[in-house]
C-alpha cells in the first residue's frame, strides 16, 4: 500500500466510531462545496475533507487568500482529491481555477455556486461572516455564496477570540444570517490559537461531518412522502367590511410546512388569510383559501384526488396534519353591503362551521391518511385525560394541544405543546421556536412511519415463512 493509500484509509480506532455502519446506509453522493476562510483553525481542514469523503461527499474546495497563510492548496487538493479555486479571475500561467479544466474560467464562481448541492464555511471568520451577512464580494469565495440559488443549504463552523464572538457586531451578524437559515456549527468552549478559554474555538472536523452527514441523511429521511396540512386562521364574512376570525399567523402549520419539505416529502399546503408569507420551496405547493367552508373543500379535494392520480404514479397522501386555526362559528346571514351598526346589534346568527379534522379524520380507508394529527387551541394545561377524550371525539391519530394563554402563542416565533400520539403517550416540550417544535413533530412521526413499515415487514416475512414450509406427505401402507 502506498504512503498516500494509507494515510487516505479510514483508520479502525475509537475516535471514528461516528462513522461505523455508514456503509450499510445509502450513500449520500452530495456534492459539497467547502469554503476554507482565513482563521488558524485553518489546518484542520484537510482532515475534515477526509471525513467529509469517508461519508460519501463529492468535494470542491474554494480557499481565500488569507486561508493560504494557515495550509496549502497542495494539501487540500491532495485531501479533497481535486483542484483547489483561490482566484476570482483564473490564472493561466499557474493554471489556478482550471476546475478540472471543464468550465468557464472567467465565471467560476457562477460554476462553482450551480455545482453545489450544499455548502460549508469552514472555519468561518469574523470577517467572512460580517460580509457574508452584509452581501460583500469581491472575492472568488465571497462571490461564490452570494451566487448560490436560495435553497442551496449554508453550514458554516466559526472559528475565533472568545471576545471576537461575543462583540455585539458578530452576534448581530449571526443573528441575520440565521435568518435566513445559515446553520451554524459550533463555535465550542476550549483553548484557542491566542491562548485565551472561551467560546470560539472551531469544532473538530469529525463533529462538523458527522452534523452534516444528519442533516443530509434527514434530508432525505421522508423522501416521497406526501403530506397534507392547513395552516392560518380562516375568515367568515358578515358583510364586505366586517368578518369573523381570530388571532392566528399562521406561523406553526408553515413552520411544519418546512420541517417536512426539509426532510423531502412533498407537502400541500392549503392556508387561510395570513400577513406570514408560506415557506418558499418546491416541495411546498401553495393552496388559498378564505373561509372554513372553502377550507375544508380544498383539504378534502387534495385528499381525493391524490387517491385518483394513479395514472400518474402518485403517492396517496400518508399524513394530514390540521394546523388551522378554524373558526367554531360563521354568519347564517352575509350582507352584500354594510348595514348599519344599529341594525346587527344582537341581531348576528351563527351557524356551526365543518370540523376539518373530524371529517379527514372520518373519511374512508383509501383516502383517509394514515396519520392524522389535529391542533387544539387551549388556554390552560390539558391533562392527558383531556387529551384523550378529544381525540376520541375527533377520531385523529395524534393531538397536538398548544397553551396560547400564558406565553403569548398567536403571532409570535414560539409555542408550547402537548403532543399526544397513536399509542396515548402524552410529551410535553418545553417553550421552544415553532420551528423546533415542527422539527419534533416530523421526527416523532418519521420515527413511527418506520416502525409501521418494519412491522409490516415483519408480518410479511412469518406469513412467507408460514406458506413456504415443507407439507408432510402420508405413504400408505
Amino acid at each position: 500500500m502506498s504512503a498516500n493509500a494509507q494515510k487516505d484509509s479510514r483508520p479502525q480506532g475509537a475516535a471514528h466510531s461516528i462513522g461505523a455502519g455508514y456503509n450499510a446506509r445509502k450513500n449520500i453522493r452530495k456534492n459539497l462545496l467547502l469554503v476554507v476562510m482565513g482563521g488558524i483553525a485553518a489546518y484542520k481542514t484537510p482532515q475534515l475533507c477526509r471525513e467529509l469523503r469517508w461519508r460519501g461527499f463529492a468535494l470542491r474546495v474554494v480557499m481565500t487568500k488569507n486561508a493560504s497563510r494557515f495550509v496549502s492548496s497542495e494539501e487540500l487538493a491532495q485531501a479533497s482529491k481535486q483542484a483547489v479555486s483561490e482566484d476570482l479571475f483564473a490564472d493561466q500561467s499557474s493554471g489556478k481555477n482550471l476546475w478540472q479544466n471543464s468550465h468557464s474560467e472567467d465565471m467560476a464562481h457562477i460554476e462553482l455556486a450551480r455545482w453545489a448541492h450544499i455548502v460549508l464555511i469552514a472555519p468561518a471568520t469574523a470577517n467572512g461572516l460580517a460580509r457574508l451577512a452584509h452581501g460583500l464580494c469581491d472575492d472568488l469565495s465571497s462571490t461564490t455564496l452570494l451566487a448560490l440559488k436560495r435553497e442551496i443549504p449554508i453550514f458554516a463552523a466559526p472559528a475565533m477570540n472568545p471576545q471576537m464572538w461575543q462583540n455585539p457586531a458578530t452576534q448581530y451578524n449571526i443573528a441575520l444570517l440565521k435568518e435566513r437559515e445559515v446553520k451554524m456549527i459550533g463555535p465550542c468552549i476550549g483553548l484557542t490559537a491566542c491562548r485565551e478559554v472561551g467560546l470560539g474555538r472551531m469544532s473538530e472536523p469529525i463533529e462538523i461531518a458527522k452534523e452534516i452527514e444528519l442533516a443530509c441523511l434527514k434530508e432525505n429521511e421522508l423522501e416521497g412522502l406526501r403530506v397534507l396540512i392547513t395552516a392560518g386562521a380562516t375568515v367568515e364574512p358578515i358583510d364586505p367590511v366586517r368578518y369573523i376570525s381570530n388571532k392566528s399567523s399562521g406561523r406553526q402549520g408553515y413552520a411544519l410546512a418546512k420541517a417536512f419539505a426539509e426532510r423531502g416529502a412533498r407537502v400541500l399546503l392549503v392556508a387561510g388569510p395570513t400577513l406570514v408569507q408560506p415557506p418558499a420551496s418546491r416541495r411546498i405547493k401553495v393552496v388559498r383559501t378564505e373561509s372554513a367552508e372553502e377550507m375544508a373543500r380544498a383539504a378534502i379535494d387534495c385528499l381525493t384526488n391524490a387517491t385518483r392520480q394513479k395514472t400518474h404514479k402518485a403517492e396517496p397522501v400518508r399524513v394530514a396534519i390540521c394546523a388551522a386555526a378554524v373558526a367554531d362559528f360563521r354568519p347564517k346571514k352575509q350582507f352584500k353591503l354594510k348595514p348599519a351598526k344599529k341594525t346587527l346589534a344582537g341581531k348576528i346568527d351563527l351557524l356551526e362551521n365543518r370540523d376539518i379534522l373530524a371529517e379527514i379524520a372520518s373519511l374512508p380507508k383509501g383516502v383517509r391518511p394514515q396519520i392524522v394529527v389535529g391542533f387544539a387551541a387551549e388556554t390552560s394545561y390539558q391533562t392527558k385525560e383531556n387529551l384523550l377524550a378529544k381525540q376520541k371525539t375527533k377520531k385523529c391519530d395524534w393531538l397536538v394541544a398548544n397553551d396560547v394563554l400564558n406565553d403569548s402563542v398567536f403571532n409570535s416565533e414560539f409555542n408550547r405543546v402537548q403532543i399526544l400520539d397513536e399509542k396515548g403517550e402524552v410529551e410535553a416540550l418545553p417553550r421552544m421556536t415553532k420551528l423546533a417544535v415542527a422539527g419534533r413533530i416530523a421526527d416523532k412521526i418519521a420515527a413511527c412511519l418506520k416502525d409501521w413499515e418494519k412491522s409490516k415487514i415483519s408480518a410479511t416475512r412469518e406469513k412467507s415463512s408460514m406458506t413456504d414450509k415443507p407439507r408432510r406427505i402420508s405413504q400408505g401402507g
